[in-house]
């Protein structure tokens, strides 16, 4: 296995230009801030983005905690990658991920400047500096569970020619937790209330009798029981709860949920 180096400053645009850097080169795995990338997919590891602390944040990308480093391990030993390339500040924080991991040598580094020019290092540091946006080089629903109430917008960037249709390169870009621009905070009075108003402007519900939002590590769990229309097909309303729910709390607050279980307590008969 060869392994490769991506070094540039802290909010240079690493991120972002990794899975373009790592294709050139037919490099299909990447270490990037505590996680294990491949094919647009995390295959283990935990985001260091999602860490309280900028201490911790690092702590999380060097893979002090052997748990953690363990399983990345693990991952790459069943993977068995030809080639991978470690995203660092430096050629010392890219040689001690290295090592952590029980990898080879690096064989090569590739510098931030080879590939972006000082005009976009400087727009991304811009960004990185005013907005507090960092970009995780995989899909939304991808790094969902690991920043559930997070803000996320998806970025997609068609690379090549007019002439080469290419599959478009998909990152997310979040706000971690330990960025200085503030936080937001929903109480569960707030998601109970957001369940509750779709769940009732869901068809043949004749009403929303109850609700309770129960929190969970990865997200939430919603439990909403209803007053349904008599002689209506019960199954397709809960279904159509359960869609409408899961739709409302994604778009309104960016909160992973895991499941919702509908009970439809009672019928109603209706009235002409």
């Amino acid at each position: 296995m060869k392994t490769f180096g991506f070094v540039g400053i802290s909010g240079s645009g690493k991120s972002y230009r990794a899975p373009e850097v790592a294709g050139a080169r037919g490099i299909k795995y990447i270490i990037d801030d505590g996680l294990l990338i491949s094919a647009s997919r995390v295959i283990a590891g935990r985001s260091a983005k999602k860490e309280r602390t900028r201490l911790a944040s690092v702590r999380c990308a060097l893979f002090f905690d052997e748990r953690q480093a363990a399983e990345v391990k693990k991952a790459i030993d069943k993977e068995k990658p030809e080639s991978i390339m470690i995203l660092g500040t430096s050629h010392a924080m890219i040689e001690k991920i290295a090592s952590a991991l029980d990898l080879p040598k690096v064989a090569e580094f590739i510098e931030i400047t080879d590939v972006a020019t000082e005009e976009e290092i400087k727009r991304a540091r811009e960004i990185r500096r005013k907005q507090g946006k960092h970009v995780i080089p995989v899909p939304t629903f991808e790094v969902k569970k690991d920043f559930s109430g997070y803000w996320m917008d998806a970025l997609k960037k068609i690379t090549g020619s007019s002439k080469t249709v290419q599959k478009p390169s998909e990152k997310t870009v979040v706000r971690p937790t330990f960025s200085y621009l503030g936080e937001f905070i929903i109480s569960n009075a707030a998601l109970v209330q957001i369940c509750m108003y779709e769940a009732s402007k869901v068809q043949n519900v004749a009403k929303c009798i109850s609700c309770s939002v129960r929190e969970k590590e990865n997200g939430i769990d919603v439990k909403i029981d209803i007053a349904a229309k008599l002689g209506r097909n019960l199954k397709n309303i809960g279904k159509d709860v359960m869609a409408a729910v899961r739709s409302a709390v994604d778009n309104s607050t960016a909160i992973n949920v895991n499941r919702v279980d509908v009970n439809i307590k009672t019928l109603v008969k209706e009235t002409v």
